[in-house]
């Protein structure tokens, strides 16, 4: 499990913003991890929508062999469309598809543990890698 402790090992605390109290890790910091532990991966598929007026969701695929297994993650991303002020005119769609589907690229590489840790809390997540330890030591 050398791939897997790899991208679930924490980021250093120099790599992570936070904006309105909530600390987070850049997209380019997540690509830079996938990139760094993964001999190979690739984004299978990249969807966007707009279910709702004025917000674009952003469904992305990705696809690589961790450990010798081959993993599939999903994650789903959105940002809501900005417009001007002082008037309903859409300041710049680009911007908004970026930002959905760097959020949908971060929660997918969640499932593989990338991350995880500043969403759920360190503690929380060091109680579940021994918990998954010690299950997987039983399966065996």
């Amino acid at each position: 499990m050398r791939q897997q402790a790899a991208l679930r090992a924490p980021f250093p605390p120099s790599v992570l913003n936070t904006i309105r109290g909530m600390t987070y890790v850049p997209v380019g910091e997540v690509v830079a991890r996938l990139n760094n532990v993964l001999d190979d991966f690739s984004i299978t598929t990249s969807t966007f929508d707009m279910p709702v007026p004025g917000e674009i969701i952003a469904v992305v695929t990705i696809s690589a062999t961790i450990d010798g297994h081959h993993r599939t993650a999903v994650g789903v991303g959105g940002d809501q469309v900005t417009t001007r002020r002082d008037s309903d005119d859409i300041v710049d769609l680009g911007n908004n598809f970026k930002t959905a589907a760097s959020e949908a690229l971060k929660k997918a590489a969640w499932h593989w543990g990338v991350g995880l840790g500043l969403s759920r809390g360190d503690e929380r997540e060091r109680i579940d890698v021994e918990h998954y330890a010690v299950k997987r030591g039983r399966e065996s």
